[in-house]
């Protein structure tokens, strides 16, 4: 979804084994209306995770099998511009991504004014986490995080969490130079942040989901309800509720 929520993007493989690309305006539907489909395009390129920017409306960033690619939307299509990884891309799978932003802030689209300090973080199935710059597209940085694939990848103005398979969750000041971490007894699937950074709420594929509180460094249990490995989880901070789902297809909306 984009940072105001008025456009989805899609990407999927077709019949031919292709990857494509859509993307879609849903402004409408809230008012009654329908969607419209805004651009589309095939893309040679593999797409794991693809989010909307929050620096400038409708430009995208995704990563994947031996790439990580910057799109923009222009007259119905998506063309992209892959950022040059050298010998960083031989056989390296990039897992997810986020973007270094104030997640409890309004979007604002800074245009001309948008920093050179901004920055996109990419997990790899290495377990290493790629900082590059958005306006340059650059690699500044490769920070080695963990001994398993990383599955999730949050971040904001001040740190960055990391999920991965090796059972833990950690939070990383942006200069990676410490961390705190929780260990989980199954491997993580997927994190979430409340809106303010103080709660980072974790699930795992043993049905396990927990909050780590960055107040106090404290990790809490909430529940093993799910009698499948759950595949994602999220906060609600409006009505106060964690939704969560699992691989036998079961969506559960808990209160907090």
């Amino acid at each position: 979804f984009g940072e105001r929520a008025r456009h989805l993007a899609v990407a999927g493989i077709d019949s031919r084994r292709r990857t494509q690309l859509f993307l879609w305006d849903i402004s409408l539907l809230t008012k009654g209306g329908s969607t419209s489909l805004v651009a589309r395009q095939v893309s040679d390129p593999d797409i794991e995770c693809i989010k909307f920017s929050p620096y400038e409306e409708l430009k995208l960033v995704s990563c994947g099998a031996e790439n990580i690619r910057f799109w923009r939307v222009k007259e119905g299509h998506i063309p992209g511009c892959n950022v040059t990884l050298n010998a960083l891309c031989r056989a390296s799978h990039f897992t997810c991504l986020d973007f270094e932003q104030n997640r409890g802030a309004p979007p604002t689209f800074m245009g001309e004014h948008l920093s050179h300090h901004h920055r996109v973080f990419v997990s790899s199935m290495s377990g290493a986490v790629l900082q590059i710059a958005y306006t340059t597209r650059q690699v500044q940085a490769v920070h080695q995080l963990h001994d398993a694939p990383i599955v999730a990848i949050l971040a904001n103005e001040t740190f960055v969490v990391t999920a991965a398979q090796d059972c833990y969750v950690r939070v990383w000041p942006l200069d990676f130079q410490s961390h705190l971490q929780a260990l989980h007894d199954a491997p993580l699937e997927g994190i979430d942040m409340t809106p303010d950074g103080l709660k980072v709420l974790c699930c795992a594929t043993d049905g396990a989901i927990g909050v780590l509180n960055l107040r106090n460094q404290q990790y809490t249990t909430l529940l093993r309800s799910h009698g499948e490995a759950l595949t994602a989880a999220a906060f609600s901070g409006a009505f106060r509720e964690v939704a969560t789902c699992a691989r036998d297809g079961s969506i559960k909306v808990w209160r907090s």
